[in-house]
């Protein structure tokens, strides 16, 4: 209980900062994506799962993702993206009809978008840099939020690129009298980061 009301203020502190101070300019330019890359985020859920999210772009500005549920491929046509999806046979196929604009396509991705963008956690007032680190080689900037109540902490761990913005890893540290404790949250990590060998996507459905 102590943990969901900690939360619960902290996110209304930060969206009266965001709306108040004129930070959230900041927060939308926060992130600024490569102009290809192949990037694997490994989730741990809740009830212990772990499993994968990717999401690679091409010189050409296709679009691979890839989910625990999905495995879709967007291929750019002038101002649109034409749907493949994985057939019977395990190969890529059109999908009839299925034409997206870039607006659409960013919809059916927002899943991988929220683990980049949870760099802008770093812009809650609690928020605080406490160093450095490397995740894939990338060298990230390390923030810490959270509060510490009497013998207890909740503490949340992210992890930022320094180069692009993105979000590179978020971990949850909680303690009681000292001790860590079982956390009941999603965290995730990089696995995978890569910006100069992207493969030419078009050659998925050849």
């Amino acid at each position: 209980m102590k943990k969901i009301v900690s939360l619960i203020i902290t996110l209304a502190i930060a969206v009266t900062a965001l709306a108040s101070c004129g930070i959230i300019d900041r927060v939308e330019s926060a992130v600024v994506y490569p102009d290809t890359y192949s990037i694997t985020y490994e989730i741990t859920t809740v009830e212990g799962l772990i499993h994968t999210v990717t999401k690679t772009v091409d010189s050409n500005g296709n679009i691979y993702f890839k989910s625990i549920e999905d495995e879709k491929l967007f291929i750019k046509d002038n101002d649109s993206y034409t749907l493949y999806e994985k057939n019977a046979d395990n190969k890529f196929a059109k999908t009839d009809g299925a034409r997206y604009t870039k607006e659409a396509v960013e919809k059916e991705l927002e899943l991988f978008d929220s683990y980049v963008k949870r760099t802008t956690d770093k812009f809650i007032p609690t928020a605080r840099r406490t160093g450095e680190t490397s995740v894939v080689g990338r060298t990230a900037d390390t923030y810490k939020i959270g509060v510490n109540l009497l013998a207890v902490s909740f503490h949340h761990i992210y992890y930022v690129d320094q180069a692009t913005g993105i979000c590179l890893g978020a971990d949850v540290v909680n303690k009681t009298f000292g001790n860590e404790t079982k956390d009941n949250e999603e965290t995730f990590i990089c696995v995978a980061f890569d910006t100069e060998m992207v493969e030419d996507l078009s050659s998925y459905i050849q």
